[in-house]
């Protein structure tokens, strides 16, 4: 699963450095954030102009210019040959701007070497694909039960799916699913609150039925393994409840 992870997260720098060569720069960097597509099994990026997305599919590692017939195997060419690709083929269609493979970040792995070729493990995508469509809908469900509002965006730098929302005033919730680190050895949720600007300490407040607080960092985890879209809505509700009744 280690690979697959590190293989589809590489993948997904492609659509953030789309993002980053055709839209202006924002200050969080949001411009180079993806969706996530339940129905197609994809991620894209934003709106690069006119309507063009570039996406990549979980389900059979391609790279796709939505809405045209311009697509590439990722299994079958070199990140040299796919760079080579998306420069000539955002040059064809108009856009205004260059393709450039540049994000704004550094990730955990080593520079790709232009002769670097993907593989994608069919079951380990599948795995990824219905966490991702899990983490969606049960972020939704909370945001929309709880009349909140946030977008819901992969983040390609740590490559976690999740939502930033105002709970009040100055009282915000950060949220959603990361793939491992250091916290956790498998997928898992996450949430975090932050009252004027400043992180929540969590090690004090009332436990958690679904989840809990973590040890080594301000706040909560629930192991993704086994847990239903039920499970992620009452652990965000709980989250969110423990944030506004204990600052």
């Amino acid at each position: 699963m280690e690979e697959s992870i590190k293989n589809i997260h590489l993948a997904a720098q492609y659509l953030a450095a789309a993002g980053k060569s055709f839209l202006s720069s924002l200050d969080d960097d949001s411009q180079s954030n993806l969706a996530w597509n339940a129905k197609t099994i994809s991620l894209e990026s934003r709106d690069l102009g006119n309507g063009m997305k570039l996406t990549f599919s979980l389900e059979n590692g391609f790279l796709t210019w939505l809405g045209t017939e311009e697509k590439l195997d990722l299994k079958t060419h070199s990140h040299q040959e796919i760079l080579t690709w998306l420069t000539g083929t955002s040059t064809a269609m108009a856009l205004e701007k260059t393709y450039a493979y540049a994000v704004s970040y550094e990730l955990d792995y080593p520079p790709i070497e232009s002769n670097y070729k993907y593989s994608f493990e069919t079951a380990d995508s599948k795995v990824i694909a219905e966490k991702f469509t899990l983490a969606q809908k049960g972020m939704e469900s909370f945001l929309k039960t709880n009349n909140l509002t946030s977008e819901i965006r992969v983040w390609p730098h740590h490559f976690d799916i999740g939502i930033y929302t105002n709970l009040s005033d100055k009282l915000f919730l950060g949220a959603g699913l990361a793939i491992p680190d250091s916290l956790e050895s498998d997928l898992y949720f996450y949430a975090s609150g932050y009252n004027d600007g400043s992180v929540i300490v969590t090690k004090n407040l009332p436990k958690l039925s679904v989840g809990s607080w973590h040890p080594d960092w301000n706040g909560g985890t629930l192991k993704s393994k086994g847990v239903s879209e039920d499970d992620v809505k009452s652990f965000l509700n709980q989250a969110k409840n423990a944030f506004k009744e204990n600052v």
